[in-house]
């Protein structure tokens, strides 16, 4: 089945293909046609890219709302809501891709980098990667870069902050616009970092990479939290009435199906689960 993200992205170029139908150029329509046309002999990233440059050369300027979810399609690995998958490195170590997830792998004469550029990933490093002659790792996020020390460690983008939590090894912090304030952190300490600054550290909670084992774990999360972490995982819009928004969420959830999940609030917080389409619903009071 077509992917709704897929027929937009094409709906896209084909809106770019007009564009350099009106330029007149035999030489723009050739480029354009071919983009369009001939998928199977060109890589989808090549021909993003192409169409990239010749629809700059227009002089048409996009928003950066617009750019970020072009970013996203043409990244080297992603996943789609709901999904999740590896991603093995070269020389040992992985990557685990949480929902919606996105990134670039790119490869240096003196390292790898690894470049997120929407949602969490967990990083397990190569053990030799710092002793035996392997390329270093370096991800690189929205607010700054991380240098792992043999670690095991998660990372995710959240808008003005990321936050990063150290399951095993260490990892640096080096914020991008304050490189003065780097700091290590260490095995069992997460914390939450922008490109000015990292706060204070606090303990780990092994819960937060639950959804590596396709899980999601509440012990007392208010329900709108709870929705929110919830809505990552399914397409649409999901909350809740204000005045529920406070009972308390506790349980392990298999992230499976989110319509279970749903059903069993139904059950623990004696609430209704109201669905104007599937992807718009709202948990309200039995009462409302």
């Amino acid at each position: 089945t077509k992917h709704p993200d897929h027929e937009r992205a094409w709906q896209h170029i084909a809106t770019v293909n007009g564009r350099f139908e009106a330029l007149g150029s035999s030489a723009g329509r050739a480029v354009a046609h071919a983009s369009i046309s001939q998928p199977a002999m060109i890589s989808r990233r090549d021909m993003i890219k192409t169409l990239s440059v010749l629809l700059f050369t227009t002089g048409t300027a996009w928003t950066v709302k617009e750019q970020t979810p072009w970013q996203q399609w043409v990244a080297d690995e992603r996943t789609w809501v709901g999904e999740r998958r590896v991603v093995p490195l070269a020389g040992g170590g992985k990557i685990e891709m949480n929902t919606d997830s996105a990134l670039n792998v790119i490869d240096h004469p003196n390292g790898r980098s690894i470049r997120l550029v929407q949602g969490e990933i967990l990083i397990t490093t190569a053990e030799n990667n710092l002793d035996s002659g392997s390329h270093p790792i370096m991800v690189e996020t929205s607010q700054g870069n991380l240098l792992p020390q043999n670690a095991r460690f998660s990372v995710r983008e959240q808008g003005e902050f990321c936050s990063l939590a150290v399951l095993d090894g260490a990892v640096e912090i080096r914020p991008k616009e304050n490189q003065i304030k780097s700091r290590v952190i260490y095995a069992g300490e997460q914390v939450r970092f922008n490109s000015r600054g990292i706060d204070k550290t606090f303990p780990t909670n092994a819960n937060s990479v639950a959804w590596t084992q396709g899980m999601i774990v509440a012990s007392g999360m208010p329900l709108a939290d709870f929705l929110a972490e919830l809505s990552r995982y399914r397409r649409g819009r999901l909350r809740c009435a204000p005045d529920i928004e406070g009972l308390r969420v506790s349980g392990t959830y298999p992230l499976a199906s989110t319509d279970r999940i749903l059903a069993a609030l139904e059950t623990s917080l004696s609430v209704k689960v109201h669905y104007l389409t599937r992807y718009f619903v709202t948990i309200k009071s039995l009462e409302a």
